[in-house]
Order: C-alpha cells, then structure tokens, then sequence
C-alpha cells in the first residue's frame, strides 16, 4: 500500500538512498586518487617526464545499461512490452565490452612496474565512475518514467488538477446539500484580545 508511483514507493525510495550512498562512496575515493594519490605521482619525476595522462581517467564511451527503453506494440510480443532476456544480456555484454576497451586504452598510456599511477589505479578510478553513472542513470530514469505517467495522466485530465480545483469542487457540490438560504456564507473574523489590541490572529 505504500506503492504510490513508480518513483514514490518506499521499496524504490530505500533502493536509491543506498545507492546514493554507494555513489557517495565512489566519489570520496575518486576525489582521494585525484586529489591526493595522483599528485605524488608527478613530484618525482623532472620537467620531461612529468607527462602522465590522467585527462582519460573517466567513462567517456562506455555504454550505461540502464536507461528507460520502451518498446513499440508492433514491435513486441501480443500484451508485452518488456524486453526479452536476450536483449538485457546484450545490454550488460555491451556496458563490459565498452568499460574493459575503456580501461585497456587507457591504461597503455600510463607506466607499469612501481610506479604509483598505473593502469591499475586508472581501472579502480574508470570503475568507480562508472559506478556513479549507473547509479545516476537509475534514478534519472526512474524519475523520466514517472514524469512520462504525469503528462498521461495530464492529457487524460485535461489538465493538473490542483488544490483551488478541489475546492471550487467541494463548493460546487455544497450547493446542492444546502437550500439557498441555508448556504453556509465565507467569513474571517479578527481575534484580538480587546478591541485596544492588534489582531493576535485571524478565524475564518
């Protein structure tokens, strides 16, 4: 009973709290490599050698498995819309092809052996970037289901029903409990403690 919508629901709500802070998380480390481990790297080295490329330390071109796709009723099975299981695993197959080309290609232009940045470091960092995209892609994606369900239910409508539709809607409905010289009539009184005192509040 808690489900309200596909974004606003307490199982959805949970979900995403923890991987906000899974997202969290990778960030602090990311910042740590960056800011901290990165920059010792380059002190030792002279004028020359103090060339590394860190600039593809990040997850351009790799693919983000998450996103809300929707099929067409032509192009689906009778009554279905969801994908079938073949589709998702080409999904996940693409998203590792596309992070391990990624972490391969960059790790060929940093140094190997004992050196403080390698391309070990690099796939820990490319990794944990990738882990905020899928978190970020979640939630967004939810968010674009939702607001997609919102414009239906808008067109369905007419239009976004607010609280002054309410009311006038209550007020319409009203008249027809009431005769009219029994209709209940607005008021607002000031209450103030004497008619000497400043209104401490109003009743209406």
């Amino acid at each position: 009973d808690t489900c309200r919508a596909p974004r606003r629901n307490k199982d959805v709500t949970d979900a995403l709290a923890q991987l906000s802070k899974l997202a969290g998380w990778s960030s602090a480390v990311q910042q740590f490599f960056r800011s901290s481990l990165f920059p010792v790297a380059e002190l030792g080295l002279s004028d020359k050698e103090k060339r590394l490329d860190l600039a593809g330390i990040n997850t351009d071109g790799v693919f983000v498995p998450v996103v809300p796709l929707f099929i067409e009723e032509s192009d689906a099975e009778p009554g279905s819309l969801t994908f079938k299981p073949a589709d998702v695993t080409q999904f996940l197959e693409e998203s590792h092809r596309s992070l391990v080309h990624k972490i391969t290609a960059v790790a060929g232009t940093l140094p190997t052996g004992a050196s403080i940045v390698t391309g070990a470091e690099a796939q820990v960092c490319i990794c944990l970037c990738h882990l905020s995209d899928v978190a970020s892609a979640l939630g967004e994606g939810l968010d674009y289901v939702e607001h997609m369900l919102r414009q239906q239910l808008y067109a369905a409508v007419g239009k976004q029903i607010t609280s002054d539709d309410f009311a006038a809607f209550n007020r319409f409905h009203n008249r027809k409990l009431f005769r009219d010289d029994m209709q209940p009539l607005p008021f607002c009184f000031a209450v103030r403690r004497s008619p000497r005192h400043s209104p401490e509040g109003t009743l209406a």
